[in-house]
């Protein structure tokens, strides 16, 4: 039993605009920014405000879950009329691969 588990969570959520959808299905993961662009997704395709916040903080390399099943970032998103898809990632999954946990 992971650290998660233990603390109680079953599940971590991803919150994603809603026309990534069908390549997050596609690629059945979810990839990080460089991953995305090695994989030919150009600049444009990034919220260019989140993606330079992540790479100066050092984020950039993570795909971003949370513990909130509504986090004020997405509220202000669908407030905006941004449609966002949220994932439910089982915390049994992250037993098997290793990840950081960050406030």
């Amino acid at each position: 039993m992971g650290i998660l588990s233990q603390h109680g969570y079953e599940v971590l959520h991803h919150y994603a605009p809603l026309h990534y959808l069908p390549f997050i299905a596609r690629q059945g993961e979810l990839l990080s920014k460089p991953a995305l662009r090695s994989q030919g997704f150009a600049e444009s395709h990034f919220r260019s405000k989140s993606r330079a916040l992540d790479e100066a903080r050092g984020f950039g390399e993570y795909a971003h879950l949370t513990l909130h099943a509504q986090p004020p970032i997405l509220r202000a998103k669908l407030d905006g009329g941004f449609p966002h898809v949220q994932l439910k990632i089982p915390v049994a999954t992250l037993d098997q691969v290793q990840f950081d946990l960050c406030r």
